[in-house]
């Protein structure tokens, strides 16, 4: 899983999947797999990584069948301990990548069951404990980025407000000198480029530019060190 991480940030998305499909059949491998949760986790976390890593290289039709995969093994895990909560962000982070997927391929109405679902267990976790970085910055953020999405696509007037106080929350979160990790930040520079979207779609231009510039200073970092 590591050896495919990095693959990964070299940009070497073909590498990064064949390390990634390696980890799901040595797990596979494992006596009495279908009994181990580690096992049953292994394999759910290799659909989300191949899944995004699809998204990457634009092979949407594979990366939907990756996410449904996800999905499905998260909602399995879930089932078995209810109470898991991270078992629950599992579920709620996989929703989002599926809906990604189910956006680039413009099923609209898959994408609103699956947001939807993600932005009520993202909220129901953050209500339980607000101080979970990753379900704060990267579970809020995705679900939110493609709630937006889907607002531009129906042509309806939503999220507008909640990605606006994803974003305070964010500057709220940074200013006690919390630093986020790579994953976050991308996901945080895309909930400012789809609110200066929104904004645009008002004909607020200059605020709409000054989320744009706030997006493409945080990916800029990233875009030098060759990502």
């Amino acid at each position: 899983g590591w050896i495919a991480k990095a693959r990964e940030a070299l940009g070497e998305y073909d590498a990064a999947i064949a390390a990634q499909r390696t980890k799901i059949e040595l797990f596979r491998k494992v006596p009495a797999a279908e009994k181990n949760k580690q096992v049953e986790y292994g394999l759910q976390n290799g659909a989300v990584e191949l899944a995004l890593l699809e998204l990457a290289k634009g092979d949407v039709k594979a990366a939907e069948q990756y996410a449904r995969d996800a999905v499905q093994r998260a909602d399995t895990l879930a089932a078995s301990d209810p109470e898991n909560r991270f078992w629950q962000v599992q579920i709620y982070h996989a929703d989002s990548i599926l809906g990604e997927a189910q956006a680039a391929l413009g099923n609209w109405g898959e994408v609103r069951r699956h947001v939807q679902r993600a932005l009520d267990g993202s909220d129901k976790l953050i209500a339980i404990d607000a101080s979970v970085a990753n379900v704060q910055v990267k579970l809020k953020g995705r679900a939110l980025k493609l709630a937006g999405q889907l607002a531009l696509a129906e042509k309806r007037d939503e999220h507008r407000g909640e990605l606006e106080a994803y974003l305070a929350k964010i500057k709220e979160f940074l200013t006690q000198g919390k630093v986020l990790d790579i994953e976050q930040s991308v996901i945080v520079a895309q909930a400012e480029l789809m609110l200066g979207d929104l904004l645009a779609e008002e004909k607020r231009q200059e605020d709409a530019a000054t989320h744009w510039r706030a997006a493409a200073e945080r990916a800029q970092q990233y875009a030098d060190q060759g990502n």
